[in-house]
């Protein structure tokens, strides 16, 4: 670690003016904050891993999604048929 680089650091941030002191912060608050999310992200992924063991989603994912599509529009063709009727009901 450099401590003499910190030290000058330190000792250029405390002479800046108000201004540019605000200037400073606002221009390091969005790395500060992409931080924090990289690492919530990061806890939220090895938490999901550690829940499923760290084994791969069962069906895939992609079959998955066409699963759960399939089984959104069955039911929205049952609620809308007994709602309406169907058509060869007419």
């Amino acid at each position: 670690m450099n401590i003499k680089l910190v030290d000058s650091i330190l000792t250029i941030i405390d002479s800046l003016t108000p201004e540019e002191r605000e200037l400073l912060e606002s221009r390091i608050q969005p790395n500060i904050q992409n931080k924090n999310n990289q690492t919530t992200i990061d806890k939220v992924q090895d938490n999901s891993l550690t829940k499923r063991e760290r084994k791969a989603f069962e069906p895939p994912l992609d079959e998955y999604i066409k699963i759960t599509r399939d089984e959104r529009i069955a039911q929205q063709d049952e609620l809308i048929n007994s709602c309406f009727g169907s058509k060869n009901n007419k």
